[in-house]
């Protein structure tokens, strides 16, 4: 089982004694989870709550009701403002393209995938009908695979901005960017089609009665583990893997210019030199928010598919429990990250909301690219020196478009 089998899943699931029916569950639209063919522990899982439970889980859907209700709120506006003022007043740059595509994903994760988990959780039941069952589920996976992959693509972009600053000029632009964008949202479909050939209703009779599940039903326990393992791997490990080779580059690339860049400091383009490494680091909290929050959900649907039994505790349904609030906070907490690192966010900002920054105009400054020379201009004569990394200024009128 994986992520989602978490939203679906009550504390009831884990403190019923009722066994003797056989249906497996995936759904309680969470993060992802995946789900095999029927089995008798998922029929543990999915039971009906007893009177011993029932303040528990009570209580356990307040909580939960309040603190998702407001990483819903938060996350949205915060993600709703950093679409609006990125793609009205930011400057046209490939990392801006990946940050507006990633707000996109964040917004559509709590707009769509909180909510109806919410509604999940505190109905026990699935209440909108197969089409809307297997849309949700798909959308949860796909949009995963989409932020894993825009990540990626991020952190790509910045070890070629920074390693291989001139010979990648050409290719890191905002309409490359923006085709990748689309790339990966297109590759995620692809991707995740088996979820959405595979998610169904499954209706249960149960002492409580009639229960309907939204549920993922593979051809067997092989297939089960087997996907839960490849889509760790392929939303987590292996994206993670990718970036942090990217980052040693960089590290490695940034330590060995060091000294040169002491030394050049009069004739280097401090401005820009500033920048990158700034927004270097912008990328960096956006990947390392991400691999914090999911490693918790992550390691807990590898130890429910693999052990068997999976003890069935308070204890552990509340760890369920934050483990998915957690990969909520990540699409919540993106935008407070831009904020804090991205000058190219805040500049976007004050410039879409004059009043709000205390001014009524945006002041020049040195991380302004309209006023910093482009990059192929400012090395135009530099040869071997610009491609082995050290920056020479030449003048130039040409307005910088993209770092």
């Amino acid at each position: 089982m994986g992520t989602l089998v978490g939203l679906q899943m009550t504390s009831s699931e884990y403190f019923s004694s009722h066994t003797h029916v056989q249906p497996t569950t995936v759904s309680s639209l969470s993060s992802p989870d995946v789900n095999g063919r029927p089995t008798e522990e998922d029929t543990f899982l999915q039971s009906s709550p007893t009177s011993d439970d029932h303040s528990y889980q009570q209580s356990a859907a307040v909580v939960v009701k309040g603190l998702w209700t407001s990483i819903i709120v938060v996350g949205a506006l915060g993600n709703g403002l950093v679409i609006y003022t990125m793609g009205r007043h930011g400057e046209r740059s490939a990392t801006n393209c990946y940050i507006i595509n990633l707000a996109v994903s964040d917004f559509a994760v709590l707009t769509v995938v909180v909510p109806f988990t919410m509604a999940m959780f505190t109905s026990y039941d699935w209440l909108y009908g197969v089409v809307m069952c297997k849309v949700t589920v798909y959308l949860i996976y796909v949009m995963l695979q989409a932020t894993c992959l825009t990540l990626t693509a991020m952190t790509i972009d910045r070890y070629f901005a920074i390693v291989h600053p001139i010979s990648s000029l050409r290719d890191r632009t905002p309409r490359t960017a923006i085709l990748i964008s689309i790339s990966t949202w297109i590759a995620s479909s692809l991707v995740c089609i088996p979820f959405l050939v595979y998610s169904q209703l499954l209706y249960q009779l149960e002492p409580s009665g009639l229960h309907v599940y939204c549920v993922s039903l593979w051809p067997s326990d092989t297939w089960t583990k087997a996907i839960t393992v490849a889509f760790i791997m392929s939303t987590y490990v292996l994206p993670l893997f990718v970036i942090v080779v990217c980052y040693t580059l960089i590290l490695k690339h940034l330590g060995s210019r060091k000294v040169s860049f002491r030394r050049e400091a009069e004739i280097s383009e401090g401005p820009v030199i500033r920048r990158r490494r700034r927004v270097a680091k912008t990328v960096f909290a956006i990947v390392l928010l991400f691999a914090v929050t999911w490693l918790p959900i992550h390691v807990f649907n590898l130890c429910y598919v693999l052990i068997d039994p999976f003890p069935k505790t308070a204890f552990l349904y509340s760890v369920k429990i934050m483990c998915h609030t957690l990969s909520y906070l990540n699409s919540c907490l993106n935008p407070f990250v831009y904020g804090f690192f991205g000058d190219g966010f805040r500049q976007a900002f004050r410039k879409s909301f004059p009043r709000c920054s205390g001014r009524n105009q945006v002041a020049p400054s040195v991380h302004d690219t309209t006023n910093v020379p482009s990059t192929m201009e400012t090395r135009l004569a530099a040869g071997p020196r610009a491609e082995a990394g050290h920056d020479v200024v030449v003048s130039s009128s040409v307005p910088h478009l993209e770092e």
